[in-house]
């Protein structure tokens, strides 16, 4: 069944669970790319899954068992990175295929349907934006986990 959660918090937890097994930088992450889970031809039971960073705008990939590799470090992490980053694409092809179809656009010129983490703005006050597709980014990512913290009444162990 469909979740009552807004999907920019779904997509937050998949960007969670991503980025806890693989130790990426919050930007390169939230700018990861529908294609970024490739095959690892040295490796068959591997994937990789290619990140860049904006500054000097190189390219990393992390060795994942059946799920990513980096091109610097190049060290195997968990195989459910391959199945998560799978689950996340076919949790918002749908809306990729949206914003494919209308070519929408985000703030830095880039085409949305080409990243990972979608979702639909939902209408806050007079959003001028709610309804439109658009992909994580650090204050949808900000809001999403304060939510998720708060719901959940998480608190660190210390007293």
């Amino acid at each position: 069944g469909k979740s009552s959660k807004p999907m920019s918090h779904r997509v937050a937890a998949y960007f969670l669970l991503i980025a806890t097994r693989t130790g990426r930088n919050t930007t390169p992450l939230l700018e990861l790319s529908r294609d970024a889970l490739q095959e690892n031809p040295f490796r068959p039971e591997t994937d990789l899954l290619v990140t860049y960073k904006r500054r000097g705008y190189t390219q990393t990939v992390h060795a994942f068992q059946r799920s990513s590799s980096d091109v610097e470090s190049a060290t195997p992490i968990s195989k459910r990175v391959g199945t998560l980053y799978r689950e996340c694409l076919a949790m918002t092809q749908e809306l990729a295929d949206e914003a494919k179809a209308s070519n929408a656009i985000n703030v830095q010129g880039l085409h949305v349907a080409d990243f990972l983490f979608l979702f639909r703005r939902g209408r806050v006050g007079r959003c001028k934006s709610a309804g439109e597709i658009a992909s994580l980014n650090p204050t949808t990512l900000r809001d999403a986990v304060l939510r998720l913290v708060d719901e959940h009444d998480i608190r660190d162990d210390v007293d």
